[in-house]
């Protein structure tokens, strides 16, 4: 009687535990059908990594990825490239692991989508001025030579864009009139100063960039430069995410990033 009554009760405890078990299993499953979230459901593939990323960061993060999935051969990455004005929509619908643009367009974006942490900061771009290779006019590190006293040529961008406002925003603060002698697009300016038909050119550092064996740059004061940053936010974290933010440390990342203008 002892021995069936003891058989009996292993029974009883089998079949608690098996229906405690589907009910915890059952609650996790209604509470994931809700809307709830599980632990898992921000964390990042480890083998597979998709981005949203600003069209005017296309060279820079293009170069960047090819190096990142060099080191790490068994992740795929996705990109997709938006204009500026989309990225916000892009990021909402496409749900990628990163997004990458201007720091105000990341910080924008997190009042719409969660993100994970903090923006990170990718690099930066600012006004840069460019002369001839070892700077044989000696142009000093100011706006005086684009001004009216000078024997120096030099030139300014022309198009409405972020090259115009920013020149706008350093000649205030530099408070000089600036009168220079060309006006142009600021590939053309960077390839006349390469080419020695003009001293000196006022652009952007990622502009500079793309002569950057044949000229000089010469940083602007603090005080008078006007700079923007580009920054990532992280839509999931962990997996291939955490992989990719700690390659941006690496000599390689900071590399790539420097030879199109966004560091250094």
């Amino acid at each position: 009687m002892k021995i069936r009554n003891l058989t009996i009760h292993r029974w009883m405890v089998v079949v608690l535990a098996v229906v405690l078990i589907a009910a915890v299993a059952g609650g996790a499953l209604a509470y994931s059908r809700r809307g709830g979230k599980s632990k898992t459901s921000n964390i990042s593939k480890a083998n597979a990594l998709k981005i949203d990323v600003a069209q005017e960061l296309k060279g820079a993060v293009t170069k960047l990825l090819k190096d990142f999935e060099a080191q790490n051969k068994g992740i795929k990455v996705t990109t997709n490239f938006v204009s500026a004005t989309a990225l916000a929509a892009a990021v909402k619908k496409d749900k990628p692991d990163l997004a990458i643009g201007t720091r105000p367009q990341i910080v924008a974006l997190a009042k719409s989508v969660k993100l994970q942490g903090k923006p990170a900061v990718l690099g930066s771009d600012q006004l840069t001025i460019v002369v001839a290779k070892g700077n044989p006019k000696k142009v000093k590190a100011d706006l005086t030579v684009f001004g009216t006293h000078t024997s120096i040529t030099s030139g300014t961008c022309k198009p409405k864009g972020r090259c115009l406002a920013f020149t706008t925003t350093a000649s205030k603060a530099a408070k000089v009139d600036l009168h220079p002698d060309r006006t142009d697009a600021p590939a053309a300016l960077v390839n006349a100063v390469a080419d020695n038909k003009l001293d000196a050119a006022l652009v952007l550092r990622t502009q500079a960039m793309q002569r950057a064996g044949k000229t000089t740059r010469i940083a602007l004061p603090l005080k008078t430069n006007a700079a923007i940053q580009f920054a990532i936010g992280r839509v999931h974290a962990g997996g291939s995410v955490s992989k990719f933010m700690a390659f941006l440390a690496t000599p390689k990342a900071t590399q790539a990033l420097t030879a199109f203008g966004l560091r250094g």
